[in-house]
Formats: structure tokens, C-alpha cells, sequence
């Protein structure tokens, strides 16, 4: 859990993304084929759970995040009832505001 703190508005580099993580090998990898964007987050700290972050679900896994650990995750934009997203448009159509 966390929160991103900033997003690249164009795709990194490669000598970007090595200023940043310091081995061309990893850049590699994390790049893969396609453009990329950084995602820079801040993480929540739980220290009941080993590896020392709060997860969404479970504990998390049983080992200590350094730096350097490469991880994935899920970024929530918005929450919203999926009615929200038809109302406009039924008020449109039947004059109601």
C-alpha cells in the first residue's frame, strides 16, 4: 500500500532509467521492448509484517525489502460506483437535473 508521489509525463530513457538504478542489466529487464513510465510511490510502513510495508492482502512475503528489490504493482486512479458513470447521461436524455 502507498501512495504514488509522481509520474513521468514522457517514456524514460534507458540512460534515464540507469542514472536511477545505477545496473544496466536490471534497466534492461524492467524496460523490456515498449516505452516505459515512471511511477515514483511511497510506501506504507508496517512493522508487524516481516517485510517491514503494509499489503493490501495477507502479510506480504516473507522477506526484507532492500533497495534495489524490483516489485509490481496496482495503481488505483478512482473509485466509483459503475452507476455514476451512466447517470449523467440518463439525466441528459430525460431533462432531469
Amino acid at each position: 500500500m502507498g501512495t504514488v508521489a509522481s509520474v513521468s509525463i514522457f517514456p524514460v530513457t534507458k540512460e534515464g532509467a540507469a542514472t536511477l538504478v545505477g545496473n544496466p542489466e536490471v534497466v534492461s529487464r524492467l524496460l523490456g521492448e515498449g516505452p516505459q513510465i515512471e511511477v515514483i510511490a511511497e510506501l506504507e510502513r508496517d512493522p508487524v509484517n516481516f517485510s517491514g510495508y503494509k499489503w493490501s492482502s495477507s502479510k506480504g512475503p516473507p522477506l526484507q525489502m532492500s533497495f534495489g528489490t524490483t516489485a509490481s504493482g496496482r495503481v488505483t486512479v478512482e473509485e466509483r460506483a459503475p452507476i455514476t458513470y451512466i447517470l449523467p447521461f440518463l439525466r441528459s436524455i430525460s431533462g432531469i437535473h
